[in-house]
């Protein structure tokens, strides 16, 4: 984990109340750190890895009880809910049946809760899924011939979607803003992927952003 292996992360006091909370990819009980430490977050979210689903499934398991959204693969989603049909394996990570019920839970204590509300699950060049409590949302991947580097993707995925939601100001939002959001995303990450690291959103003119979401639109039909 190199320099995760110890971390406590520290929040400043002004930004205990974000309008979104993004938790990225780490260890399950830091996730839970942050969510203590900004309790006045109006929306959260988190991403996780295989890592923590196979070595830490409860604690992954309580922290995603507690966030709004979750950002995750398909193989992710799949290995979660140890159920290889994505449909179904989504809609019990939400209702909070494949997830692991917290220690010392017993069938007295009744179900320990539901998991995010919202799921967006990444398909890589098919797209991706997001269910919601509207409904499901479905978008292609953006086509595209020049693969660079797919380093980062998914961070710039996660916050150019979670952008729009803080964007709308809705803090429960619709499928249309969900939508939305996975157009930004999408359209967003392609341009990670051309480059190595951050130089394909590090300069990025919001012409050519404009005109590969446009193009995107076309594609999608949305």
């Amino acid at each position: 984990l190199n320099v995760f292996g110890e971390f406590e992360p520290k929040i400043p006091a002004g930004w205990t109340s974000p309008e979104v909370l993004f938790c990225g990819n780490i260890h399950p009980t830091i996730q839970a750190a942050v969510l203590d430490s900004c309790s006045g977050a109006k929306f959260t979210a988190l991403d996780s890895m295989n890592l923590w689903i196979m070595t830490e499934p409860t604690a992954l398991s309580d922290v995603m009880r507690r966030v709004d959204m979750a950002i995750l693969n398909d193989q992710e989603v799949r290995l979660i809910a140890d159920d290889a049909n994505l449909i179904r394996a989504a809609e019990s990570i939400r209702s909070g049946d494949a997830l692991v019920e917290p220690e010392g839970w017993g069938p007295a204590d009744g179900h320990p809760g539901t998991g995010p509300d919202y799921l967006v699950v990444k398909k890589g060049e098919n797209g991706v899924i997001a269910f919601t409590p509207q409904g499901m949302v479905a978008l292609p991947a953006m086509p595209t011939s020049i693969v660079v580097d797919p380093t980062g993707c998914g961070d710039t995925f996660a916050g150019a979607l979670l952008s729009l939601v803080a964007a709308s100001g809705i803090v429960q939002p619709g499928i249309e803003e969900i939508r939305e959001a996975i157009i930004n995303a999408v359209v967003t990450a392609s341009f990670t992927l051309g480059e190595f690291g951050t130089a394909g959103i590090m300069n990025l003119d919001r012409a050519d952003y404009a005109a590969r979401r446009d193009s995107y639109r076309r594609i999608a039909g949305v």
